[in-house]
């Protein structure tokens, strides 16, 4: 505050002399110490925090005895380090305190320091900075900064395309999004698909080619890096079949190293298709003599697309009247009952059975036998009527003469 230029003139007196004056002139110059600091701005959760603090003595004087004291910010997950000094190491971290001891500092001369300390996503903050410079013959001088450090906002939607049938596809879409304000590094998913399908599980779309793959049944994505807003969407498939139609569960989840994982699922469901059976019977005659044969048609549909109708149990009651004289060899008797089974039978498909069966001699003409069928609680009936049988003609006596 008392430093100026000052005047000051000496004059000299002798009594056999005239007076003899000089004037003189002193000149204090003042130090003008500033300090500068500045952050990074903008960081993501696991980058570090960094200040550059930079004091300088503009001049014209010198600056003396200058330090630098700065009470670091706290809330890191790391402890603060000196990543950068002058020559001689002028600068120490003591108890979160960056203190600097720079000694005279002549007019234009500066000296700058950098601290650096990470942060992870439980630790990630506002992080305000003023450093303060000092000087034995100057005013103090401070310079201030902020870094942000911002999280992200891992996120996992998986949506299956619901309830299908046996025979369709069973559909996921798996979308891996961030949406918090800072960056997501090194992003990956994890999906082990669902067993029980007709068929193995296939990409059939993904962000870029290489990003995702399938092995042994696990879905692996490698995303890199994501900045906020950023969003990516792989989608899968499976078979199913008749024997293959379950309810399919799946989770996803996505990791990130810098924050926690984020996990979705969803289901699909398979609905086996009820079969619709008809029943039919067919003789290849209506009227029928006793010691004749009757040739028999049993036919099984299943007019249901998309369904199976499985371990069916075709069966037919004869009339004690008739005896069975021609079947296949799947056919068997139960008792009294010619019966076949048949494993499956899929939709707008049927099978055949045929037999054949002799009237037996000495039934009375008129007679009708019914043949009953049955699948389950179905039944089908055929009926043949018996007529006379037929008669040797009588041969003419021829007579004798002569």
């Amino acid at each position: 505050d008392n430093c100026t230029v000052y005047d000051n003139t000496a004059t000299a007196s002798a009594s056999n002399h005239p007076d003899v004056s000089d004037p003189g002139q002193v000149s204090c110059q003042k130090p003008d110490l500033s300090v500068q600091k500045t952050g990074n701005g903008t960081v993501s959760a696991g980058e570090n925090v960094t200040f550059t603090i930079e004091t300088s003595n503009a001049g014209p004087g010198l600056a003396k005895n200058v330090a630098l004291a700065d009470q670091l910010p706290t809330g890191t997950a790391g402890d603060w380090q000196i990543t950068d000094q002058p020559g001689g190491d002028p600068c120490s971290i003591a108890g979160g305190i960056l203190a600097c001891a720079f000694g005279d500092m002549a007019a234009g001369d500066s000296n700058s320091v950098t601290v650096s300390a990470a942060t992870d996503y439980d630790n990630c903050a506002t992080y305000d900075n003023t450093a303060t410079a000092s000087s034995t013959n100057a005013p103090d001088a401070s310079g201030s900064a902020t870094d942000v450090c911002q999280k992200p906002n891992l996120q996992v939607t998986k949506t299956g395309n619901g309830n299908i049938k046996a025979g369709e596809d069973i559909e996921f879409t798996v979308e891996v999004s961030n949406a918090g304000q800072g960056t997501a590094t090194d992003v990956a998913l994890s999906d082990p698909l669902p067993t029980g399908t007709a068929g193995a599980w296939e990409i059939s779309s993904q962000p870029a080619a290489g990003s995702c793959e399938i092995t042994n049944g696990t879905l692996s994505c490698s995303f890199g890096d994501m900045a906020a807003g950023a969003s990516v969407t792989i989608g899968i498939k499976a078979p199913t079949g008749v024997n293959n139609c379950a309810t399919y569960d799946n989770t996803a989840t996505a990791t990130a190293t810098n924050g926690p994982d984020a996990s979705s699922n969803d289901t699909v469901t398979c609905s086996d298709i009820k079969p619709n059976l008809t029943l039919k019977k067919q003789a290849n005659r209506k009227v029928v003599r006793p010691g004749n044969n009757v040739k028999y048609t049993i036919t099984v549909k299943n007019t249901k697309e998309g369904s199976v109708a499985k371990n069916l149990k075709v069966c037919d009651k004869l009339p004690s009247q008739m005896t069975v004289v021609k079947k296949d060899k799947t056919a068997y008797f139960d008792n009294g009952r010619l019966c076949w089974n048949i494993k499956q039978l899929a939709g707008g498909k049927s099978k055949k059975r045929t037999y054949t069966a002799k009237v037996n001699n000495g039934v009375k003409a008129g007679t009708k036998l019914k043949n009953v069928v049955t699948l389950g609680n179905k039944k089908a009936t055929k009926t043949v009527r018996v007529k006379k049988p037929k008669t040797k003609p009588k041969k003419k006596k021829v007579p004798v003469t002569g």
